[in-house]
């Protein structure tokens, strides 16, 4: 979990650093997706866990973590189709 976010936050930072080559309006852009990633994951987790009671019992933990990767996988991927959408329309 550590060596996690410790490569998270390498990796964020280099991010940003890359986006700060950029104008002002897209290293806002990108702050801002971060922010909402950051609230919509936690969301998604807090909806899971309640559906799922919180239980201990190992079943159910792994039912809870497979719906949560799921749902986040599905988001991707629907990420994915409107960046092929948009820049098919521009």
């Amino acid at each position: 979990m550590v060596l996690q976010g410790f490569a998270n936050s390498v990796l964020l930072s280099g991010l940003f650093g890359i986006a700060s080559f950029l104008p002002p309006a897209y290293m806002v852009v990108f702050s801002i997706g971060q922010a909402l990633a950051g609230i919509l994951m936690n969301t998604i987790g807090f909806i899971v866990y309640a559906i799922f009671d919180g239980s201990q019992v190992l079943e159910k933990q792994f039912q809870s973590a497979l719906v949560y990767f799921i749902v986040i996988g599905l988001i991707i991927v629907l990420n994915i189709v409107f960046m092929i959408v948009i820049s098919l329309i521009t």
